[in-house]
């Protein structure tokens, strides 16, 4: 009675009150399975945020005797191992999941197995997990798989195979967040130089329906514009980035815009877009190559991290040439490989609906 009511709680999203349902459930002496209760009990404090609780209950979950679904209950350990970024405690679990005999449903094992090997950066056993999934019989996310496994790809620089992988996602039916894969088609379409396909790809990504990162899409979306000269375009996509409320790389945008606006001669707005980026808290204070952490792509051999400094000297570029001074060197925006991933939130080789819980991975 109370685990079921601590299922309808769940249900509703009333992650408080399952909570109570099931401890009650497993304060109740009469209550003989348990292994589910604490198994809810974990999804509902993982619901919440509440990871080591969430660990804790899986545990006990692990430890009651009789239970006929211990894969199971190692498949949520590792999803809440991984949640908390113990990686290495994470894919033990998900091994174990995997090896236990009669384990109900092993591909999602092998998937999400994939996505920690990938977190870690062992690239290559990750692509051989998700390749096992795919070869897992009545295995049906195969969607989510294609799109992790792409990501893996173009990780390791196979970006042709990233391409094709992504491809594969878009083409399974009932394909879930097809709005982050046909982003991230367009971040390797751009790296390959396809960069009319990569406008596509992004514009894909903004027409879905309730894709949640159109900020980034819009930045990603002016680089590749910028890349094809189409200067006024790209404008109009840094100003529609900038303009995505919870967008989180506004310093990034304003200076590529101001980059834009210099580019077209604009060389008073310009000036105002750089000195809008160097205001922008936390932006690139460190003059490093590379780009935000990202799990997902080589960043080093395309993109430069523009600095405080870079910025600062961008200013002076724009303010000379509107003082009739010219400019003695080419802007330094490489917008063909100015590419950053798509959000942690998307990193999004990890979303997929959980098989266990029913909840976003990611």
């Amino acid at each position: 009675m109370w685990n079921n009511l601590g299922n309808t709680y769940a249900a509703k999203g009333d992650w408080n009150e399952a909570v109570k349902a099931f401890s009650r459930a497993l304060n109740t002496p009469e209550y003989d399975t348990p292994a589910i209760a604490w198994n809810n009990l974990g999804n509902a404090f993982a619901a919440k945020g509440e990871l080591d609780e969430a660990i804790s209950a899986y545990r006990k979950a692990l430890e009651m005797p009789g239970d006929e679904n211990i894969g199971g209950r190692w498949f949520a350990l590792g999803t809440g191992l991984q949640a908390k970024g113990e990686l290495e405690q994470a894919i033990e679990a998900y091994r174990k999941a995997i090896n236990t005999p009669g384990r109900d449903g092993p591909g999602h094992a092998w998937q999400r197995l994939a996505t920690a090997l990938q977190a870690k950066g062992d690239l290559e056993e990750a692509v051989k997990s998700y390749r096992k999934a795919f070869d897992t019989p009545g295995y049906d996310d195969l969607g989510c798989v294609w799109h992790g496994l792409a990501t893996a790809l173009q990780t390791a620089g196979d970006v042709d195979g990233a391409i094709k992988a992504y491809h594969n996602a878009l083409n399974q039916p009932g394909r879930a967040y097809p709005g982050h894969t046909w982003h991230s088609l367009g971040t390797a379409l751009q790296a390959k130089g396809e960069l009319e396909e990569a406008v596509e790809a992004y514009r894909k990504a903004l027409d879905t329906p309730g894709y949640d990162h159109p900020g980034q899409a819009w930045h990603d979306l002016g680089t590749a514009l910028q890349a094809k000269g189409e200067v006024d375009h790209a404008i109009t996509a840094f100003q529609s980035a900038i303009a995505t409320p919870g967008f989180n790389g506004m310093g990034r945008a304003w200076y590529n815009l101001g980059q834009a606006l210099q580019a077209k001669g604009d060389l008073d707005e310009a000036v105002k877009a750089f000195r809008q980026a160097l205001d922008t808290p936390g932006y690139d204070t460190r003059p490093t190559r590379g780009m935000p952490s990202d799990t997902h792509f080589k960043p080093k051999a395309i993109w430069t991290r523009p600095s405080k400094l870079t910025t600062r000297r961008s200013i002076r570029r724009a303010t000379d040439m509107s003082g009739g001074r010219g400019m003695t060197s080419a802007p330094h925006f490489n917008p063909k490989a100015n590419w950053t991933k798509p959000s942690k939130s998307t990193a999004r080789h990890l979303i997929c609906p959980d098989p266990i819980t029913g909840y976003v991975r990611g």
